[in-house]
């Protein structure tokens, strides 16, 4: 049975009918799990080929120890004269052509190398490599899996799949590559794979996951007499870091340096030490010093752009981000920080191209619709389009404004999104349909899908094209709006105010808290609303008995829940104050006059960019930022200077 399945994959591979000749594999594999028959296969099958050749393996071999590009092309060029269909050569070319950054040659070589030596599994990884470079992750995989096929333990096969699933966000996938990889080697050969793989479970926040396998790390490390201990101090104040331990953290970034003074890489970590505490003065100086010991770390090249983009330098945030993608240009945290920097600093065709690195990069939360129909690539035809959501209610609220746009540009337009918002977008949209949830959708309804995120890419690359949206977008209860109006104006000045954002990582950053607005609070002739989705009943007790101004709140609407109903309160107003959350989006959707509360530092978010202080999405959205990171009296004071100044004050 094993000999007949055999002899149909040879004859699949030297056919160069790959994709039978591995499905074949794998089904042999599947039904005999612990036969070794396949690698013995493919040693053999590899071996008659190379004692057939003209062009000696040792010689071969030669050329990858030498150094000089030029020398080794030369010798290249003589041995193929000799024997121009000899796979290793081919492959030498195709590494040759990949050294001086010509990938579609090099491509075009390795894939000839296995044409000619489909049992190598070395082509299988080059040709795996080239493709990864060249963008093409899922074809990078495919190559990976046929070489994983070959030989199921291969180090270099496996740690390189293990990184690709980690680069294509399949962390589950990744994360059990990684273990096969560190189970199939011995301490110490495999200490440096437990390191990546202690890194990959941080960086996908499985904090818990990481300390457990730190112990074990530790406590094999003490009965090898500590022979990794700077490596294992480097990973105790790595994980001190995603659990908010800071003095632990600087202490065990401390041993490393006693280890070596001139570790960059520690220095660029005590900067995040200092970074998630908002003192970014000795972030910046530590980043400055891993910079001038290695001006290839590409970690503190981003890390210190995101700082000074926190701190209002967005074109030298920029500048430092491109030249950190220039060392690392695969790495998509950087490109996805890029692209929103970008986006924010009206560099829109640059920085919508970078932002669809998002689904790579291992942080971003969101799932992507899956579908067999292909994401949209150009809007030159009309066409069935399905467009679904991702990010939160307000970032779905800004996307919005380009939905009817979109339906110009389709044949017929399927919008799915949060199902608190459609009856906001229902009434003025009758064009498009709107569902809450896939269940809803059948695939013969679209011809192609695209995320919120992608719309901008089609619909906004310079500043112009953002006043092609028609405000108000966005319905409400125009009978709701005036029993509010009438119940809490009273001939006063009306303004919603919102203090809170809820955001899990930036609430803090973002948030203005009740009490910092008591210099609004104290204007005489205004009434304020309510707009927090929270029970705000205590601080606003506390804010009545320190100054006697009660904030009402409009008990028979459930803000979380009733968006028509959020959309009706704002509508009532005269005005808005709120922070940034989803409340200053809907007001802008409105085209209310919306003073909009902005951090410095790293809540400042990327789609609040303006022009004159005016928020680019929402015309309407005056943006009061602030000039020290964490200190609102800035802002709070020129927004009340602003309402004095109102005319209907």
């Amino acid at each position: 049975m094993i000999d007949r399945h055999l002899s149909n994959i040879e004859k699949s591979l030297n056919s160069n009918n790959f994709q039978s000749a591995f499905q074949l594999i794998f089904e042999l594999k599947k039904k005999y799990p612990r036969n070794k028959r396949i690698e013995g296969f493919f040693e053999k099958n590899k071996l008659k080929y190379i004692k057939k050749m003209r062009v000696s393996s040792n010689e071969i071999e030669q050329l990858h120890f030498n150094t000089n590009q030029h020398d080794v092309k030369i010798k290249i060029d003589k041995f193929l004269k000799i024997e121009p269909n000899n796979a290793y050569l081919n492959s030498c070319l195709g590494n040759y052509y990949g050294q001086i950054d010509q990938l579609k040659q090099s491509r075009i070589y390795h894939e000839r190398s296995i044409l000619l030596n489909p049992y190598e599994i070395a082509f299988y990884i080059n040709l795996s490599e080239t493709f990864k470079f060249l963008g093409n992750n899922t074809l990078s995989k495919i190559f990976l899996e046929y070489a994983l096929l070959i030989e199921e333990n291969n180090k270099l096969a496996l740690v390189l799949y293990a990184r690709a699933l980690f680069n294509t966000n399949d962390l589950k996938e990744s994360l059990f590559n990684y273990q096969k990889l560190i189970s199939s080697i011995s301490y110490p050969e495999n200490f440096k794979y437990k390191v990546e793989y202690f890194h990959r479970l941080i960086s996908s926040s499985n904090t818990e996951k990481a300390k457990l396998f730190l112990d074990e790390m530790k406590k094999e490390d003490n009965e090898e007499n500590n022979k990794h201990e700077e490596d294992i101090n480097y990973l105790e104040g790595t994980l001190n870091i995603e659990l908010k331990e800071y003095p632990s953290a600087i202490l065990n970034f401390e041993k490393c340096l006693s280890f070596n003074i001139n570790n960059s890489y520690v220095y660029s970590s005590l900067a995040v030490v200092f970074e998630r505490q908002n003192h970014y003065d000795k972030a910046i100086n530590y980043l400055k010093k891993s910079i001038s010991l290695d001006s290839n770390n590409a970690r503190a090249l981003n890390n210190l752009g995101i700082i000074y983009s926190h701190l209002g330098n967005i074109k030298e945030g920029i500048s430092l981000l491109e030249n950190s993608l220039k060392i690392d240009p695969y790495n998509n945290e950087i490109k996805y920080v890029l692209g929103q920097l970008q986006i924010y600093n009206k560099k829109f065709k640059e920085g919508w191209k970078y932002f669809r690195s998002r689904w790579l990069y291992s942080r971003y939360k969101h799932k992507p619709f899956k579908s067999s129909k292909n994401l949209l690539s150009n809007i030159s035809d009309k066409k069935n389009v399905f467009v679904w959501s991702e990010q939160g209610i307000g970032d779905q609220i800004m996307y919005g404004s380009m939905f009817s746009e979109m339906a110009n540009l389709s044949k017929k337009l399927i919008v799915q999104l949060d199902k608190r918002l459609i009856k906001i977008f229902k009434n003025k949209h009758s064009n498009i349909k709107f569902i809450g949830d896939y269940s809803e959708l059948k695939e013969e309804e679209f011809d192609f899908h695209l995320p919120f995120g992608n719309l901008g890419a089609f619909l906004r690359n310079d500043i112009s094209s953002f006043q092609k949206s028609k405000k108000p977008y966005v319905d409400f209860n125009k009978q709701m709006a005036e029993k509010v109006k009438e119940k809490y104006k009273k001939n006063n000045l009306l303004i919603g105010i919102s203090w809170t954002s809820y955001n899990g990582l930036l609430k803090e950053d973002k948030s203005v808290y009740l009490k910092n607005l008591i210099p609004i609070l104290k204007l005489k002739n205004v009434n304020f609303i309510d707009l927090e989705y929270k029970n705000s009943e205590i601080e606003k007790e506390e804010i009545y008995k320190q100054i006697g101004v009660k904030i009402n709140s409009v008990k028979e609407i459930d803000i979380f829940n009733d968006m028509l109903g959020l959309a009706s309160i704002i509508s009532a107003c005269d005005l808005v104050i709120t922070c940034s959350n989803v409340n200053a989006h809907m007001a802008g959707a409105l085209n209310k006059k919306t003073y909009l509360l902005l951090p410095l530092g790293k809540g400042r978010l990327w789609n609040w960019g303006s022009t004159k202080n005016r928020s680019v999405w929402y015309p309407s959205v005056k943006i009061f930022q602030q000039l020290k990171p964490g200190d609102w009296s800035d802002p709070i004071v020129n927004v009340k200077r602003e309402i004095i100044n109102c005319p209907n004050y």
